[in-house]
């Protein structure tokens, strides 16, 4: 349970998501909604912003990997807990009204993993103080 293999991990994550939503959002429209005809123009480009974005993410979990517990790492680890329990509320309500499919509890699992990495890995260490 190291920075790197949470970093390691978060960078591939956001690589296919982030691949995903930035070229092909129709895909993951019908894949993710219930009613893929949702995706309009406007919601197009929210997606294609969203996978940039996460392509971000994800170059600078890639970048920040071998830096150990450094203040961009734990930057970044704070990013990751905050983001991740808002992505967590915002799909678990989607679900719940039905507008995400069940599918979509794999992304929730999947942000209850990162983001409880993430805030154990960002637990102050009494050693080092």
């Amino acid at each position: 349970m190291t920075i790197r293999n949470l970093f390691s991990l978060v960078a591939f994550i956001c690589l296919v998501f982030g691949l995903g939503l930035a070229f092909s959002p129709q895909l993951m429209a019908n894949l993710y909604l219930t009613d893929p005809n949702w995706i309009n123009p406007a919601a197009r480009l929210l997606a294609q912003g969203w996978g940039a974005m996460l392509l971000g993410e994800g170059v600078a979990c890639w970048l920040l990997r071998n830096q150990g517990s450094t203040t961009a790492s734990r930057a970044m680890l704070w990013m990751l807990i905050v983001s991740n329990v808002v992505f967590l509320l915002v799909h678990v309500t989607a679900i719940l009204n039905g507008v995400e499919t069940p599918m979509a509890w794999l992304q929730v699992l999947m942000a209850v993993l990162v983001g409880g990495w993430a805030a154990l890995l960002a637990r102050p260490n009494p050693a080092v103080a």
